[in-house]
């Protein structure tokens, strides 16, 4: 897998770890490792040898961020925290989901993704479910990540899923996690020289 790797002005690496279905991305800065979504738990195995390709193990870990609650984002969180002590980071919002082992998939916007939808839901936790675990950080609206003096800001942005957040990562970048297909990472100083 081709790991592509951004750096921000103040020396955060933001590395892409997992890509397909779902992506997923590990934030570094000093030692202190944060991973954004596990993908689903097929993908476990893939994501902790491209996790120890960068010389790191996944006990290294020391926050796992869920852009939100949807399985194909968060299916490992539970064995991650038991392998790392990582501290787990949701949305408020997830917090009856990852208690049931359930986040509803998104209601659809054309027929066909509404039938696909409506279909997913009636089978949902059956095989869309994960194994319940314990958060410890619970995003309200913000919250900032202060690490060694640097700031990672923590925003919600429900759209795609109630219970979806963002990191910004040194006022540069952006990890959003979108549909169960793409993953974004948003450059700021481009994105603001696009529109200027």
């Amino acid at each position: 897998m081709n790991m592509k790797t951004w750096k921000t002005k103040n020396g955060f690496e933001i590395i892409r770890v997992l890509s397909g279905r779902s992506n997923a991305y590990l934030i570094s800065y000093n030692n202190i490792f944060i991973l954004a979504d596990t993908g689903k738990k097929a993908a476990l195995k893939t994501l902790s040898k491209n996790i120890e390709l960068l010389n790191i193990s996944v006990g290294d870990l020391n926050f796992l961020l869920l852009t939100h609650t949807h399985f194909d984002h968060c299916q490992s969180a539970k064995r991650i925290k038991q392998i790392s002590n990582c501290s787990i980071i949701t949305s408020l919002v997830a917090e009856d989901f990852i208690k049931k082992g359930y986040t509803k998939l998104p209601d659809g916007t054309i027929q066909a993704t509404k039938l696909i939808a409506g279909l997913g839901n009636l089978i949902g936790e059956i095989k869309f479910g994960y194994e319940p675990f314990q958060a410890d950080i619970f995003v309200e609206k913000e919250y900032d990540l202060n690490i060694s003096d640097k700031n990672l800001k923590i925003i919600a942005t429900p759209g795609h899923s109630p219970d979806s957040i963002s990191i910004i990562v040194d006022n540069e970048i952006a990890i959003v996690g979108m549909s169960c297909s793409e993953f974004l990472i948003i450059q700021f100083s481009r994105l603001t020289q696009m529109i200027l």
